[in-house]
């Protein structure tokens, strides 16, 4: 059964959305993490933390960089996959008619 949905083009557009969802949904995570240590939360009664551990926040900024790098990749990967599927949908349709109407 899952060869069957893996080879349906509309189940593979919406996994490879699927999947760029999550990666955003990671980065943005870190995102509220890394705020959370820039600026602690005072109802929480939680310290910042780059006051006392600055390369807490240095490690964090590249983290965060390669974290939406991340996300920009899978982004552009998904579109180029979810493009080529497209054009060779085409090909391959515009191929079978042909070989169907050639007998």
């Amino acid at each position: 059964m899952f060869f069957q949905l893996y080879n349906n083009k509309k189940y593979f557009c919406l996994q490879s959305e699927l999947n760029a969802a999550l990666v955003s949904a990671a980065a943005n995570g870190a995102v509220f993490i890394a705020e959370l240590g820039q600026n602690g939360n005072k109802h929480a009664k939680w310290n910042k933390v780059c006051d006392r551990f600055s390369i807490y926040c240095d490690h964090g900024r590249g983290a965060l960089i390669a974290a939406f790098s991340g996300v920009i990749l899978m982004l552009l990967v998904s579109a180029v996959s979810i493009s080529r599927l497209s054009i060779y949908s085409k090909k391959s349709s515009t191929s079978t008619a042909a070989a169907v109407a050639s007998p």
